[in-house]
């Protein structure tokens, strides 16, 4: 242990306070970048689901024009056999051309239902569309808004780290060079935290109980103690919370 200043001893709290916050601050400006494009890549997949449901609309359109001109075709067609049914001079000849007119017409029966459904399947495509349409309506409204917001609060948490990064520099002129080596070497160590609150005899870390003797000559916050656990520079909480 040694001697050491409690002004200065403050300005260590606060430093790392400092830092603290502009890590903090950091993390979430570092995650902007990710968050704005999840909201773009999230509208482009919906607008993207819109897109292809057009796609199927306009290919049901089509398959139903083919239908349409199907079921031209074989109207002609029984139109024809029906003409060519009058003509007929034997009963088997008769017989033969009442079969193919009744294989047209369950054919063209056939093309019928498949025809309805089509017309289902459109009017159905049709209303998904427009409902989707209104929920992308909405879905471009709202992410405008999130990323404006977003973007506001980076600028406001940019302003706050710049004055953070100058107080914290302003703190690393204030504090006693050797004092300043101490706390960097523990965080070196360590890690980001490299100081820590004692209260009621706790490392408000690591949460061990500090040895009495040890803990009383820590309030009177005129030395340099390490928590003997976890091995952070340990200041006492109520000489600092004013």
């Amino acid at each position: 242990m040694s001697a050491v200043n409690k002004k200065q001893f403050g300005f260590l709290i606060d430093l790392q306070k400092t830092e603290q916050k502009s890590r903090a601050i950091q993390a979430t400006l570092d995650r902007l970048p990710d968050e704005l494009a999840s909201l773009e890549r999230r509208l482009e997949e919906f607008k993207q689901a819109v897109e292809n449901e057009s796609i199927r609309l306009a290919e049901l359109h089509t398959t139903y024009r083919a239908h349409e001109s199907d079921a031209s075709d074989y109207q002609a067609q029984i139109k024809k056999s029906e003409e060519k049914l009058k003509a007929v001079k034997t009963n088997k000849e008769y017989q033969s051309g009442l079969k193919e007119i009744e294989e047209i017409k369950r054919l063209y029966s056939k093309l019928e239902d498949q025809m309805i459904a089509c017309l289902e399947d459109i009017d159905s495509a049709e209303k998904e569309i427009a409902n989707q349409n209104g929920i992308l309506e909405k879905m471009i409204t709202e992410v405008n808004t999130d990323k404006k917001n977003m973007e506001h609060d980076s600028e406001l948490q940019s302003q706050e780290l710049k004055q953070l990064q100058n107080e914290h520099q302003l703190l690393l002129e204030n504090i006693d060079a050797d004092l300043l080596a101490k706390y960097t070497s523990v965080q070196a160590i360590i890690g980001e935290i490299a100081l820590a609150g004692v209260k009621d005899a706790v490392c408000q870390v690591c949460n061990v109980n500090l040895p009495p003797q040890m803990y009383n000559e820590l309030l009177r916050a005129d030395k340099l103690f390490y928590c003997p656990h976890c091995q952070r520079i340990i200041y006492p909480v109520k000489a600092f919370s004013d």
